[in-house]
């Protein structure tokens, strides 16, 4: 399991809490979720898991300083 960097978010008002990590491939975030899942390592309150893949736009990211 491989994260490069994570960045965590919340909203108090709407008791959400989540994050965006960086992984440095897709191959490495499918290992990372299959361990947390196998492992049971996710708190027993956290509820409505949702995750989505994307592609880093390298150049535009870039601009803004992005660890890459």
């Amino acid at each position: 399991m491989h994260i490069e960097w994570k960045l965590w978010i919340v909203n108090k008002e709407e008791g959400l809490i989540g994050g965006i990590c960086y992984f440095e491939d897709e191959e490495a975030y499918k290992k990372s979720a299959a361990k947390l899942k196998s492992k049971g390592l996710l708190p027993p309150l956290v509820e409505n898991i949702s995750s989505n893949v994307f592609d880093v736009v390298e150049d535009v990211s870039k601009l803004n300083k992005a660890p890459l």
